[in-house]
Parts: structure tokens; sequence; C-alpha cells
């Protein structure tokens, strides 16, 4: 049936009705159904191969709404109802804009067509539909997906392994197609980076090491695929599907040990990860908004997350299980940190206030407040010797308080915008007997990071090279030359994350 009304429409066209005409050609025009099939699939404008195309990888019925979002280029929705009209009245398409579907025969033709089309361009990397059409849709139901690897994808990779002989020289193909699409097609929408990971996941092929920065990876499925060592940085990751879903990482904490990595999101969610394989421990659930600030505790034991919610948390690092709840906050938390001695626990928040926790009561034991005393700093901290908490206030000022009075015991001056953050250096174990033995530095939305002695009040250094807000810091020891130098990590709005010798302020 399906090949009578094709022939119909052929003699109608090229014909001009005229039977005759039609059958004196013989087996010229139709020697066969896929002879015919070709004849038709060759006069379709590229709008219209490109609807064949992707009906035949949907496998299923589709909405014109749908069909458009596959397209890389934007066509205009009149032309594309054209090609539509013409489709259907050549039996090549059935059913309506809400669903549309090609015959069984079609698609089964189109498919091995595309396929045909997809390994010649992988062999001679003259790349067209393997920009322009997925080889797999990752965000659809497993079996429509697996219906997908088994007559497009499969079929592939097979003719490859045939024609290069082996799946590693594949590899090496692949590979180059890789650098190809770097040189030639980085930051340009399209479907060559998902469907290159579609196709060594389906290989099997080890990724790392491989660079996607700067590519479109849509419709990747990199559900348990090892992505370690691999680049996605600045790539479009479109529509992809991934182990477990992610928010924005908004904050994150190593243990005191390095072994555990801790990560707070806008799902509100916190991870703690395994350092030494990647491994994801817990994923604790609890708060209602995001997560801003994650601290552990001294010992590695507790965790501490800030959030949206106005709450702060404590988790157990061994169980994931909820400790506490600490209420008392009227916005949201900016940060929590524990105490050197990991007793107490402060936490300021956007109501611009701190407040200081005793953990084994779970009591507000203090709030720092008032109209002089408006706290705004994304990061407060506790000096090494657990006797001073430094934070930045609203006036660009920093204010060292007295833990046990919560007194204001002095003012630092020189920042020229808000104070982002601030961090005292560590402290040897004799240090820490030493009252307010400490250096602090502290970084502001003036785009300077400033040192302070804090026995004189004197700021000792400016670091400068940032060319937006410094958003962070964290002090840290790096070996050298037998020995260890102390060392500023700072980031910032400018997408940079700069490395400070504290002893010579060089970067």
């Amino acid at each position: 049936p399906l090949a009578l009304k094709i022939v119909s429409t052929t003699i109608q066209e090229l014909f001009n009705y005229n039977i005759a005409e039609f059958l004196d050609q013989g087996m010229v025009i139709f020697g066969g159904l896929r002879r015919l099939l070709d004849q038709q699939f060759d006069r379709l404008t590229a709008v219209e191969q490109q609807i064949m195309f992707w009906l035949a990888i949907n496998r299923e019925p589709v909405s014109l709404g749908t069909l458009r979002e596959d397209m890389v280029a934007k066509i205009p929705p009149a032309r594309l109802l054209e090609a539509l009209e013409s489709l259907l009245w050549r039996c090549l398409v059935e059913g309506n804009t809400q669903a549309l579907v090609q015959p069984s025969v079609v698609i089964e033709y189109v498919s091995d067509r595309f396929i045909d089309q997809i390994c010649t361009e992988i062999e001679t990397q003259s790349l067209n539909l393997f920009l322009t059409h997925a080889l797999i849709k990752a965000q659809v139901p497993d079996y429509l997906r697996e219906s997908q690897e088994r007559v497009i994808l499969d079929p592939i990779a097979q003719r490859l392994i045939s024609t290069y002989g082996s799946v590693k020289a594949v590899a090496a193909q692949l590979g180059r197609l890789l650098q190809k699409l770097q040189a030639d097609h980085a930051d340009s929408p399209g479907y060559g980076g998902g469907n290159l990971i579609n196709l060594c996941r389906h290989l099997k092929l080890d990724l790392t090491g491989y660079n996607f920065s700067n590519l479109a990876v849509w419709q990747a499925y990199l559900q348990d695929v090892n992505l370690r060592g691999v680049n996605f940085s600045h790539a479009d990751l479109s529509r992809s599907m991934f182990t477990e879903i992610l928010g924005g990482i908004l904050a994150i904490t190593f243990s005191p040990d390095g072994s555990l990595l801790a990560t707070g999101d806008t799902h509100g969610d916190i991870r703690i990860w395994q350092v030494a394989n990647g491994k994801l421990l817990f994923t604790n659930k609890g708060h209602r908004g995001w997560v801003w600030s994650v601290a552990f505790d001294p010992l590695g034991q507790r965790l501490a997350s800030g959030s949206f919610d106005c709450t702060v948390k404590l988790w157990d690092t061994q169980t994931g299980a909820c400790l506490q709840t600490l209420e008392g906050h009227t916005n949201y938390v900016q940060s929590a940190c524990f105490s050197p001695s990991g007793q107490l626990l402060a936490s300021n928040s956007y109501d611009q206030t701190i407040r200081i926790w005793d953990l084994e009561s779970g009591q507000c034991l203090r709030t720092i407040s008032g109209e002089d005393n408006r706290v705004w700093c994304w990061r407060i901290a506790f000096s090494p010797n657990g006797q001073l908490l430094a934070s930045g206030m609203h006036d660009h000022r920093i204010k060292l308080w007295n833990v046990q009075t919560g007194e204001c015991v002095q003012t630092l001056e020189g920042h020229a915008h808000w104070v982002s953050c601030v961090a005292f250096a560590p402290a040897s174990p004799s240090e820490r007997e030493v009252p307010m033995a400490a250096l602090l530095a502290s970084s502001s939305y003036d785009r300077t990071i400033k040192l302070w002695n804090i026995q004189t009040g004197e700021c000792i250094q400016t670091l400068e090279g940032h060319t937006d807000a410094v958003l962070s810091i964290a002090f840290g020891l790096l070996p050298k030359e037998g020995s260890e130098t102390l060392v500023l990590a700072s980031s910032s709005i400018d997408q940079s994350v700069k490395l400070w010798d504290v002893a010579t302020g060089k970067c």
C-alpha cells in the first residue's frame, strides 16, 4: 500500500498525471521500494530531510513543537509547516502536528540512510549530520533510548569497528574527531560533543583526559560513566543526563584531614564525598532553601550548614544523620564556623547579626547586633586560640569580637567597599596559648585583599591583582625547599583563583 501511495504522487509530480508515460519507464523508476524511496528522499528540501531524520531518531509519534526544539537551526514556523505538509502529502509522514510519525518501512529506510551518512562523516571528518542531529536522546524514557541505541548507535559502532579493524583504532579516530570539534566548532551549538561521548560510552572507552571544554555537549547520556579527569569547563551540557541532578554549588569545604569533601547547593542538599575515590557517601536533605555555607568541626565528625531557610543544621559525617537544627536568625544564614575547640559555633546572617551557639545545649549564648554593629560578610572566622571572632561590617570595616562577652575589642579600617570574607592564618600549637597572636586576611568588593596585624591593628600589606570583587579567601601551607610557606588563595568574580606568597605579597 505504501508503494502505491508513493507511486501515485510520483506520477502526479514527475509525469503530470500521465500513467502511460510512467509505465514506459519500466524498472528505471520503479525498481523496488528502496529505489523508489531513494528517489523520493533525494527530491526533498533540506528542511524536509531534517524532519525525516529527526522522526527516525525519535522513533515514536512526536509533536511539531518537539521537532522544532530538536533542530539546531531555528526554522520559521511557516516554513516548517510547509515542509511538513509536503511530507504528509507524499505519504512519507503520517499523523498531525501533535503526533507525527513515519510508516515503519520509511523509518527503517531513513535510519539506514542516517547511519550511512554518520559513518561517512566520522571517516572523512567532514561533519554535517553529526553536528545537527543526535544519535540518541538522553532525556527520554529508558525503553526509547535503548531502542535508539540498538537501531542507531550500535550499527554505527559496529560499522566503525569493521572499517578500522579494532576498538582501539576507532578510539584514535574519535580522538581526532574531538580535536576537529575543538578546532572548528568550539562555542557553536549542536550535538557533536554529545554524539562523541555517547559513541565512546557505547564502545566502553575510557574518557579520562578527554577535553570537551567550550563545546556543545547536547543529549549526552552520562549515567554510570566515570568522568574523572574529563574537562567540561564552559561546555554547554543542555539536555544531558547525569547520574544525579546537581544544583549550583554555593559552598564547598574539605575536612581537617583532607579525606572528605562537603558541598552545599541550590537544591538545599548537602553532599559528603570521599576524596580518595570520588565516592558520594551521603546526600543530606533537610534544608528548605539554598545552602550558603558548610564547615567541618576540628575533628571532622560534624558538619555545619547554613541555609536560605534561616537555620543552621549539624550533620553526623559518619552516618549522614541530622544532629541539631539551630533556629533564631530571621534571614538567611551566610556562614557558619566552629571554634577551635569544637564546643561553639558562630553563624552570621543577612539579618545583620552574629549568633554564638553552645553546641552541647543547642542554645544561643549571645547575639551580636545593633545599629552600629550591623554585620555584612559572606564568611566570619574564629582566631586560632578561639578567643576572638572576626567579621566584616556594613560600613566596610572589620571588627574583632570577644567570644566570651560579645564586645568589640578592635576595629580595622582600610577597605573601600564591602568585606566579603575574613580568614585567620593557621597557628602552631604553642601560638594558640598567646592571646590575639594571629595574622588576619580580608577580601573585599574593592578588588583587594588586605593582611592585618591584629596586635597593632595595622594593615601590613594590600594584595592587588584581581579585576573584580574578591569573594573568598583561605590560608594554607605549601612545601618549599624542605619547609613550609604560608600562602593565601583567593577567588573572584573575575573568574580567576590566585595563590599569594604571604611573606612577599607576590601572586
